[in-house]
């Protein structure tokens, strides 16, 4: 038996975490975040960079909830920290409430910024009333 790659098989066969992968996808509909891109394009369906950063975009967060609960609203929205934190599994980190910077718009390195962007919102906190306002990206606050 030939020996095992970090990509698979010394025969040339699939890496041995596409299968895994692959299962994954079925289950989820989500890509997990360990898996390197050579791994992902080996997998039918996904072999352009444009259906991989496809892929990439559609993981799941823990943000995704806010992401949804936002898309469901019109208008300007404010809410309390804590109600916030029953939105995000596990709730937010204690940065979000100490740090405006936690809040600030535009970042998509970062996931909870990324939700409540893809969402259509910017959020501007209050943290002294322990509360942020979101307001449609189209629009800018008073």
């Amino acid at each position: 038996m030939g020996a095992t790659t970090q990509h698979g098989a010394a025969g040339g066969g699939p890496p041995p975490c596409t299968a895994r992968a692959a299962q994954l996808l079925r289950a989820h509909r989500r890509t997990p975040v360990s898996h390197c891109d050579r791994c992902l394009r080996s997998m039918s369906g996904f072999g352009t960079d444009d259906e991989l950063h496809r892929l990439r975009e559609d993981r799941m967060s823990k943000y995704d909830a806010l992401r949804d609960h936002l898309r469901q609203r019109s208008g300007d929205v404010t809410y309390r920290l804590d109600d916030l934190a029953d939105l995000v599994p596990g709730g937010l980190p204690p940065s979000a409430y100490r740090h405006p910077a936690w809040w600030a718009n535009g970042d998509r390195s970062h996931l909870h910024s990324r939700s409540w962007g893809d969402a259509g919102y910017t959020a501007h906190p209050d943290l002294a009333r322990g509360v942020v306002r979101f307001i449609p990206a189209s629009r800018r606050p008073l």
